[in-house]
């Protein structure tokens, strides 16, 4: 591994640990044997995970396959129109932001590590494990629909957005006088400062996801939008995008993508932060408590408690749940 990676790995750490020791404690029993692995094993698993994948797997990869992507379909006048229309409307160039290119990579990497650990428990005999017990599974059916829209969401819808993300990220570098960062050899990683990035990830992702997905609960968007979601009461890992293109773009992306593009990081920090951003996204729709899902989970199961990602938001308008609150609401 190399020094870089050794950094972000402690990065990650570090950012899991404070988030696994926030107030969302209260919602596994003192007794539990899950307790320990939540918060000691699992965040340190979810980093190693993010290192290894993104840096010895996804930009190997990357590097290897990408110049003979290029080869074959760069020739295609469709797929020549399509780039030309990107970099002149967008500023982006698919041919060389491998930046843009590796974040959608660490993204689709981060939603399918956890959805194949997730449906290959499930299979197995671990009802015990999971926090609505024999509620939260899918029919084959059901796992191929949420794989679908799941996919399409991520694969198409997401780049409404990141179009118009990458063309303010390029002209707020211009205002800083700086240059669009378009591969990660441009620059020299520096771990504090991928600190102080990650803190302002959180922050941005926390604020950003609570305030839409609260706004999603009122009557009207509830119905025509956020619905489509809230369909699987008990959701399973692959079902973590499955909802209407508008709430996912808006709600859900832009609160991933808009956090490095405010803090400016580092490429590794960001290939980082959207890899642990979906399998950790997916790990909170598995069921699983030892995936940290029993938060999210009762939000699906009892709508009015959990909006937020990281608990800060829900602390502060007090929406987090904790069982004395359960009780009443029963």
């Amino acid at each position: 591994m190399s020094s870089s990676s050794f950094c972000l790995l402690l990065w990650g750490v570090a950012y899991q640990s404070t988030r696994a020791s926030s107030i969302s404690v209260a919602f596994i029993p003192e007794a539990s044997p899950m307790k320990d692995f939540r918060f000691v094993v699992f965040p340190l698993i979810s980093a190693v995970a993010a290192v290894v994948c993104t840096q010895n797997v996804l930009i190997p990869f990357y590097l290897r396959a990408f110049p003979s992507f290029v080869e074959s379909v760069k020739g295609a006048e469709a797929v020549q129109r399509l780039a030309n229309y990107t970099t002149t409307n967008f500023h982006y160039d698919p041919w060389t932001n491998h930046t843009i290119n590796i974040c959608f990579l660490s993204a689709f990497a981060g939603y399918w590590s956890m959805s194949i650990i997730s449906t290959i428990l499930d299979i197995l005999p671990l009802r015990q494990y999971k926090t609505q017990g024999s509620r939260s599974y899918f029919t084959v059916a059901e796992w191929l629909e949420a794989v679908l829209l799941s996919n399409v969401n991520l694969l198409f819808f997401s780049w409404f957005v990141t179009l118009p993300l990458v063309y303010v990220w390029y002209h707020v570098q211009e205002y800083r006088e700086s240059k669009m960062i378009q591969s990660h050899t441009q620059v020299t990683f520096d771990v504090w400062k991928a600190i102080v990035d990650t803190g302002i990830h959180v922050v941005v992702v926390d604020v950003w996801f609570y305030a839409t997905h609260r706004l999603l609960h009122h009557p009207l968007l509830y119905k025509y939008v956020h619905k489509l979601h809230h369909r699987f009461k008990a959701p399973t890992a692959v079902a973590c995008m499955y909802a209407n293109p508008i709430e996912f773009t808006i709600g859900n992306h832009l609160g991933v993508a808009l956090g490095p593009v405010v803090s400016n990081c580092h490429p590794y920090t960001a290939y980082f932060w959207f890899f642990l951003s979906l399998f950790n996204t997916a790990g909170c729709h598995s069921g699983y408590y030892i995936f940290d899902a029993e938060a999210h989970d009762i939000h699906h199961e009892k709508f009015r408690f959990n909006y937020g990602v990281g608990g800060i938001m829900d602390y502060l308008f007090g929406t987090y749940y904790v069982p004395q609150i359960s009780k009443k609401n029963k």
